[in-house]
């Protein structure tokens, strides 16, 4: 059940303010479902969020989860969205995800994955763990890391 909560509309204050000082002009709706915390943007800067497959979304969810831990630590995660892009998002890398995973089962072969933010990492590794008989860790030391999936 989401709701209001006051470290839901702290998070939606903190996300319009960051928005505000870039010059964007969008509308942060944030509520809160449990410990977690949904923010929902909308505005005529949609499309600047979503260009170059979401990085600028993306950068802006990384940042406020770090930003939680300090801020807001009851708040469990952070999930940032507009457009449906998140859900569309999280599908595509779900797909692809099982796609090298059924490769690298036929094959033997390790595979690796196009570099991806923290999020989409995360999904990842999820994915694979209903491999059994595959493993995936993360390689790199940037913001954006690639994936590995091979056989245990």
């Amino acid at each position: 059940k989401e709701e209001s909560s006051p470290n839901a509309d702290a998070v939606g204050q903190t996300l319009e303010r960051m928005l505000d000082l870039m010059g964007l002009q969008l509308r942060a709706q944030a509520s809160a479902s449990g410990s977690n915390v949904k923010v929902l943007l909308s505005g005529k800067d949609r499309r600047v969020l979503l260009q170059k497959d979401g990085q600028l979304l993306a950068a802006l969810n990384f940042l406020l989860n770090r930003m939680s831990r300090r801020a807001w630590p009851e708040v469990g995660r952070i999930q940032v969205q507009c457009d449906g892009h998140r859900n569309r998002r999280d599908d595509d890398v779900v797909e692809l995800v099982k796609e090298v995973a059924s490769q690298v089962q036929r094959t033997g072969q390790a595979k690796e994955l196009h570099p991806m933010n923290p999020y989409e990492r995360r999904l990842a590794h999820i994915t694979v763990r209903d491999y059994e008989d595959l493993a995936s860790h993360s390689v790199g030391d940037a913001f954006l890391k690639t994936i590995i999936i091979e056989k245990r």
